[in-house]
């Protein structure tokens, strides 16, 4: 999967809910938890990849739950997650990246998925 950029949501343009505190990310004031900052991405599906990997293990590793859906349009994604401020900026390192899973040999395990993240080839 491709991560191709960040959005600006037109909810976030209501500073009574949201405050942008960089890098198109946004301070949820509704949510007094700890992952109460949100970004939106775009990101679009490769040949052979599924609509479930490497999407959960890309949340996994980053800690990025998804708040909300937006369009799913043959293999085009827009999508929200949360997640504390330090969360959501590593997770932004990821756009202009692509995600995908790499089969490999671990000594203990046998063959495994690695995740990996590599540079988008124009």
């Amino acid at each position: 999967m491709k991560i191709l950029k960040t959005l600006k949501l037109n909810k976030y343009a209501d500073s009574s809910k949201y405050q942008a505190v960089g890098d198109d990310i946004y301070k949820r004031f509704e949510d007094e938890s700890d992952n109460n900052y949100r970004v939106a991405i775009a990101y679009e599906l490769e040949l052979g990849d599924s609509d479930q990997y490497p999407f959960e293990r890309m949340q996994d590793e980053y800690g990025v739950p998804v708040t909300e859906f937006i369009k799913d349009d043959d293999g085009y994604h827009e999508v929200e997650f949360s997640g504390s401020l330090q969360e959501l900026q590593r997770f932004i390192t990821l756009v202009g990246k692509r995600i995908y899973e790499f089969p490999m040999v671990d000594e203990t395990c046998g063959l495994v998925l690695d995740l990996r993240v590599d540079e988008i080839n124009s």
